[in-house]
């Protein structure tokens, strides 16, 4: 692994930091690795991109946990449950 912006990523660019509001959408397949390691996710889909109360939720489709979510503004400023969270590419993106 080696890390760029203080966001750890694969040595052959296959997962994408979500870094910010706008990134995600419906059906997108996410790796999280949560602050506590029992809340990590290997692989989750995104089941829904709210706004609630100006800000974007990302709410997953976890087997786990019945309302797990994280809050894109949260995860940016370091106060989220959520660690760090990638994107593995979309059918047919390029990552450069």
């Amino acid at each position: 692994m080696i890390a760029t912006r203080g966001h750890p990523v694969s040595k052959n660019n296959d997962l994408i930091p979500v870094t910010g509001e706008g990134q995600l959408i419906v059906g997108d397949v996410l790796k999280i690795d949560a602050k506590s390691p029992k809340n990590n996710y290997r692989r989750v889909r995104v089941k829904h991109v709210l706004q609630e109360a100006g800000n974007e939720e990302i709410v997953l489709a976890s087997r786990k946990v019945k309302n797990a979510y994280f809050i894109t503004k949260m995860l940016a400023d370091g106060s989220s449950w959520a660690g760090n969270v990638y994107r593995y590419p979309r059918e047919g993106e390029q990552v450069e």
